[in-house]
């Protein structure tokens, strides 16, 4: 389907939409993915409906935090530290690989379909995790869980999407955030507990319950829209499309993340995943624009001012969330902050986001406006790494989690004001696809961020090393010594030791530096966003 073509059905959908809406009878109509011509449901019954989806949504930000804080645990338990990045990486390759899909996926097949069978590969992959006796089983299982966790994200956004109006949605999106919110920050707080009293498999093996649980009300809570917005599904489905995405996005997460941290950036694993991941997006957008009679992600759509550029502020602000996310414990650390307590750090952030989510949603629902929102948001995001860029041996230990806050309220109200830019831009039956198409640049992002830190940290530190502690064959060794294990610092001199600190933060300093060009970069491509209404029906009448 070429652009022109689109183009035109776009046009005539949108000029039948109101008599389809009239040749329905809404007390008969069952609700449908991407169908606003149904009954408006009850505060109550949208309560019920998404009390159910969040049960699983809140395990797969609880899985992220769980992992982060009990890597170390683990790896060891493994015997094997050569691929300790692969623990946290894994679940993000998996993530960013299904959700680009599970737009046009639920539209064909009905959400309903999609929460159960994305929950149940969510439960799949936390059962291997469990069980795991070697290092890659447990990392194929991150893989799977995150493929599950992705698509159950993508989808709860879509059912919000389906049955809250536009000038309402904020606020639903605002209490997702705050479930989520508190997932993320208690993740660490019930790894830490489970694996001290029963070992760290617990931690996995005590979600199954609440993942069954959390099945068995999306399959029987009636509200959840479980019919296709298609017919003719299997004729429709892009497959080779969608496997050309999956397999680009895997093998460019792959190098990324490889490259400056498992291997050097000229290794053959390095430059032969980007070189593939670039064919294969080639190829991604023949298939679209040639041959797909349902694209996965319709490129008409992306050309839209809202939609690219509510993608690139996406990117942009992830990039930089995720970055400050990880290098900001590791700024504690240099400090001698103790690594046990590392389900702290995560707790400023996940409340600023929780709160910055929901009191976007609420103004917006009042005031109608999200541009102006948006902007104010950039200002805590922009401030708050501005602030971070000052970090050094003296500052008081209260202030990189008041940052944390900070960035936490900025990156919370950025995800409201974005998602409502993007999916007032386009026709309800398309916000499904377009909301995926910024999940994959969301998932991008946020990979490219953390890379992108690591490489200024790591290049900067071994310069700034060079130059404090000198050069020769036992201070090179000294050097790989502390940048493959930082605990050896504290097992230095108190000069070396100084002095390996003051190079680790003068890193930290340029890393953070890089994070505020990252968030300029987000509040930039904010900025190009423009206000739509936003209607107070479904039917955006």
């Amino acid at each position: 389907m070429d652009n022109a073509t689109y183009a035109q059905q776009r046009a005539e959908n949108a000029e039948r939409q109101p008599l389809l809406g009239g040749a329905y009878n809404s007390q008969q109509h069952e609700p449908t993915a991407a169908d606003p011509d149904h009954d408006e449901l009850s505060s109550t019954r949208l309560a019920v409906v998404f009390g159910s989806i969040w049960i699983i949504v809140v395990l797969t930000a609880l899985d992220s935090t769980i992992v982060a804080t009990l890597t170390a645990v683990i790896s060891t338990s493994f015997s094997s530290f050569n691929n300790l990045s692969w623990i946290g990486t894994a679940y993000l390759v998996g993530t960013a690989a299904t959700q680009p899909l599970a737009g046009r996926w639920t539209d064909i097949y009905g959400r309903r379909r999609g929460l159960l069978a994305a929950g149940v590969v969510f439960g799949i992959g936390t059962l291997l995790c469990g069980i795991a006796s070697q290092e890659w089983v447990f990392i194929l299982g991150r893989a799977i869980a995150g493929a599950g966790g992705g698509a159950t994200t993508a989808t709860s956004t879509f059912v919000g999407a389906d049955l809250v109006p536009l000038r309402r949605r904020g606020v639903v999106q605002g209490i997702n955030n705050i479930a989520m919110g508190c997932g993320t920050g208690l993740g660490g707080l019930v790894g830490g507990l489970l694996n001290k009293w029963f070992g760290w498999k617990m931690a996995f093996l005590a979600q199954l319950p609440i993942v069954v649980l959390g099945l068995v009300l999306c399959a029987v809570v009636p509200d959840i829209p479980s019919q296709p917005s298609k017919k003719d599904h299997g004729s429709r489905l892009d497959y080779a499309g969608s496997v050309s995405l999956v397999l680009a996005i895997v093998l460019l997460l792959v190098g990324l993340n490889a490259g400056g941290n498992e291997v050097a950036w000229t290794h053959p694993l390095v430059w032969s995943t980007m070189v593939l991941a670039a064919a294969l997006f080639a190829l991604f957008l023949l298939i679209e624009l040639r041959h797909a009679a349902q694209p996965i992600i319709p490129l008409g759509l992306l050309m839209h001012r809202n939609v690219w550029s509510a993608c690139l502020t996406y990117f942009f602000a992830h990039m930089a969330a995720f970055a400050t996310m990880y290098y900001i414990p590791i700024y504690l650390q240099v400090r001698g902050s103790d690594p046990t307590h590392a389900s702290l750090r995560f707790i400023p952030q996940s409340m600023g986001t929780a709160i910055g989510a929901y009191g976007a949603g609420v103004l917006i629902k009042v005031t109608g406006n999200y541009v102006y929102l948006s902007a104010a948001a950039h200002v805590f995001l922009v401030t708050a790494s501005a602030l971070a860029a000052t970090l050094d041996g003296q500052t008081p230990s209260w202030c990189p989690f008041f940052y944390l806050g900070m960035v936490g309220l900025g990156f919370g109200a950025m995800l409201v004001t974005t998602m409502l830019a993007l999916i007032s831009s386009v026709e309800h039956s398309e916000h499904a696809i377009a909301t995926s198409a910024s999940f994959a640049f969301r998932a991008v992002g946020s990979s490219t961020g953390i890379t992108l830190a690591s490489v200024v940290f790591q290049n900067t530190l071994i310069a700034d090393l060079h130059r404090r502690l000198g050069g020769g064959g036992e201070i090179d060794k000294l050097i790989e010594r502390i940048r493959r294990n930082f605990d050896a610092v504290w097992e230095l001199d108190p000069p070396t030791r100084a002095a390996v600190q003051g190079g680790y933060l003068e890193s930290l300093r340029f890393v953070f530096i890089t994070i505020l060009i990252m968030s300029v970069a987000s509040m930039a491509c904010s900025l190009v966003m423009r206000q739509n209404k936003l209607h107070n029906n479904l039917a955006r009448r």
